[in-house]
Order: structure tokens, then C-alpha cells, then sequence
């Protein structure tokens, strides 16, 4: 696995013997400049751009519940960066897999000082989301339509169909 490097070749610094005016980054660069320097070697500095690809990393996520309609609900009482990013990966992955938020406060804020809520967020980025204290129940106990064009309750037919152990 290597990465992919090409080179882009910026405008050239001109070459001084003046360390202390190209603007390095840190004292060591300044102190490795010297020595190029004193060893006369032109002092070259970031005049090249080298672009690389990360290479593609494949995750993996497991959702809290799966529903009987084969949907899932992500219960989060708080809701990370790291989470709403990852989310968007998933649903962007998986496109046809219907993933619902059920939120502790779905009120708070991403972050503080942000006008964005997690509501607003689950909305702006296409995911149905609920309090966790009134979870619709047509999420618990979808409705099917058979052949006929009939509304069939499809869990509690599944309900009727077992047997108590």
C-alpha cells in the first residue's frame, strides 16, 4: 500500500544568505538553513508542493437497534463531531438503509455557541430523528402493503405467528 505522490513545482525563493528572512517555521528550520548554509549549499525553502492520496480506509459501524422493517435506530443523549461525521459516512455508504435518531434532547446544541441543533442537524443532513421519550410508533410497527393493495401490519402478524416459549 503506497501512497501516490506527485510533484508541483511552485515559484522558486530566491536563495540568501540571510537565513533569518525566509520566514521559517521553527528554529530548528532556521538552524538546518545555517548549515546548508555554512556547508554552501543554496538554501531552497518550501518551494515545492509534493501532493499524496490517503488511501481509501474501509470502517465499520454497528447501529444500536435494529427494527423489524430491517431500519435502525442511534440513540445519542450527545451527539460528537466525530459521530455526526461518521454518520454522514454511513448514510453516504449505505444509501438504501433507513438509520433514525432518537435523541435524549434533540434541542441541545452541536456545540457551544452553535445555532445548529441536533434536530436541525439530523433534518439538514436527511435522517428522521425523535425525543427519545416519544419515539413514533409507526418506526416500532410498520404498515406493508401486500399485492392487493391491502395495509398489512407486518410486526404484529410476526407477533401472532410465534408462540410463547
Amino acid at each position: 500500500m503506497g501512497l501516490s505522490i506527485s510533484l508541483r513545482t511552485l515559484p522558486m525563493k530566491q536563495p540568501t544568505k540571510q537565513t533569518s528572512n525566509l520566514g521559517f517555521r521553527s528554529g530548528l528550520e532556521r538552524k538546518v538553513a545555517t548549515h546548508l548554509e555554512s556547508n554552501k549549499i543554496p538554501i531552497r525553502y518550501e518551494e515545492d508542493v509534493l501532493l499524496y492520496t490517503i488511501p481509501k480506509q474501509d470502517k465499520s459501524y454497528c447501529p444500536d437497534f435494529k427494527l423489524p422493517d430491517d431500519s435502525y435506530l442511534e440513540v445519542k443523549g450527545w451527539l460528537k463531531l466525530s459521530d455526526r461525521q461518521k454518520m454522514i459516512h454511513v448514510k453516504r455508504s449505505n444509501p438504501d438503509i433507513k438509520i433514525r435518531f432518537v435523541f435524549s434532547n434533540p434541542e441541545n446544541k452541536i456545540y457551544a455557541g452553535s445555532k445548529t441543533t441536533y434536530g436541525n442537524w439530523a433534518d439538514y443532513n436527511g435522517f428522521e430523528w425523535s425525543w427519545s421519550n416519544n419515539i413514533p410508533d409507526h418506526w416500532l410497527h410498520p404498515i406493508s402493503v401486500n399485492e392487493k393493495g391491502e395495509c398489512i401490519d407486518t410486526t404484529k402478524q410476526d407477533r401472532e405467528g410465534t408462540s410463547p416459549p
